[in-house]
Formats: structure tokens, sequence, C-alpha cells
């Protein structure tokens, strides 16, 4: 369909939660998750660089895969979403895990639901790209304020995305919409800059490759070339192929160039 037709979706916090829910309760789309398919990979890389300092917070912790490496660790961590179904998800993972500290219910206009200074480290992986400017800048200052001193905050995004090449048309409605619900796209310089602006002091930010999990990863293409997600209008279930604009080789290249950001509490 023309992309150049249509209206293109307003979101909203609710139809955000009603994407991701849907999203959620796919099992197929659960191995195209960032944290399952790379969440190792950036723990190697975190390894290198600091010590992770606890108790952790996974920030949109989803089904809960970054939650699940941790814990595999034995690291007290906790979980944050706002979606219902990751949090009923993540309640039945890890419950009689030790060292889950449980999962908290974000809620649109109220501060992030931690005492000041209780926490280590945060991650926001692949989140921040989901996220309107004003929500963008509340959640970085709340985080800095329910962190301890010399915390540490780790963000993931993709690399200069091109936002309008992964959109699609509601051939119900003819509502257009990102994919995966992405409405900003970073460089490292702008993701620096709005980390530092919230009271931290960067420690690297740029680029890196991510390497997967490779039997997540094979599962995830063996499923496809295609999945099923839910028009935010209309809630019409559209089946989004994967476009062939690009090499398989380039395109593989893409998805494993993410910016990675580690910052300290100043």
């Amino acid at each position: 369909m023309d992309l150049n037709q249509g209206h293109r979706v307003i979101w909203t916090r609710k139809k955000i939660a009603d994407f991701w829910n849907h999203f959620e309760y796919t099992p197929k789309m659960q191995n195209r998750h960032f944290s399952k398919q790379r969440g190792l990979s950036l723990l190697r890389i975190l390894k290198k660089t600091i010590q992770l300092e606890t108790p952790i917070l996974d920030l949109g912790c989803g089904s809960g895969h970054l939650l699940s490496l941790l814990l595999k660790d034995g690291i007290e961590s906790w979980g944050a979403d706002i979606s219902e179904s990751s949090i009923e998800i993540v309640n039945n993972r890890f419950n009689k895990d030790v060292n889950f500290k449980g999962i908290k219910k974000l809620i649109e206009g109220e501060a992030l639901p931690f005492e000041s200074n209780s926490i280590g480290t945060v991650f926001l992986i692949e989140t921040i790209e989901h996220l309107f400017e004003e929500n963008l800048h509340t959640i970085l200052n709340d985080v800095h304020k329910i962190m301890k001193k010399d915390g540490f905050l780790v963000v993931t995004t993709p690399n200069r995305e091109k936002l309008e090449e992964n959109e699609i048309l509601c051939p119900n409605c003819e509502c257009k919409f990102h994919r995966v619900q992405h409405i900003r796209s970073f460089d490292s310089g702008i993701l620096r800059s709005t980390v530092e602006k919230a009271g931290f002091e960067t420690i690297r930010c740029g680029p890196e490759i991510l390497l997967p999990d490779i039997k997540v990863w094979l599962s995830a293409q063996k499923h496809g070339g295609s999945n099923i997600v839910c028009c935010p209008d209309c809630f019409h279930k559209i089946e989004v192929k994967t476009k062939k604009i690009l090499s398989r080789l380039e395109k593989i290249f893409l998805e494993l160039r993410h910016l990675v950001c580690v910052a300290k509490k100043r």
C-alpha cells in the first residue's frame, strides 16, 4: 500500500499499552526481543566497562528477558513496565526467585514508584525510542532521583534509525504507524546530551556491534520474514513482511549496530 496515503497515528499511553499487550502475548514475537537476542552481548560489554551496582532495575522490562539473565547471575533485580501483560508474565516467571525484588506498574503522570537513592543500576533497553519528548526527560530525571550515589545508567537504542523506512499502513483504517511503535531516533551526540542534561556523566556512548544469541536469532529468522501486529487505531491484525530493500547482509549488519550509552550519576 502507498505510505503517502492514510493518516499517521497519534500515540497515547493507552494505545502504546494496548499495542505491547498484544505483542507480549504473541509467542512467535518473543525471540525478536532485543534483550533476549542481545542481552548477553550487552552484559559482556558492560562487565569490561563497569561493575554493576545493585539492586538493578530493568525499566521497561517487557517479558523479562534481561531480568532472566541478571537473576541467573544471582543479581538482585527489579522490573517495571506499563503493560499489564508484561507484569503478569514477569511475575509468573520469577516470583519464586529469591533475587527477584518484584515488578512495578508504571502509571502515566506519576513518578517512578521507587524510593530515592535506592537503585544501583538502571537499564533502559530499547525503550527511549518509544517515549514522547516530555516523558523522556521526566523519566531520566526520575531515574537520577531513585539512583544511589555513583549508580549507573545503561541505555540502548537503534543507531540513527530512519523511522519512515519501518512504517506500515493499516489496510482497514489507513492508519500509518511504526511497526514496533518507535516515535523518535537518536545518534550518539543526541543521546549523550540527553543523558547529561539529566545529571549523568557519560562513560561511553556510541554504536556497538551486539552479536545475538545464535539459537534465539535463528528461531526468530525461522518465523519470518513476517509477523503480526495490531493496528493501534482499529485493532486490525496486520501481517508485516520484511522489506527487501537491502541485501540480507546489509540488513543483518544494521540490526547488529545499536547505540550503547553508559553513564554515572553525578
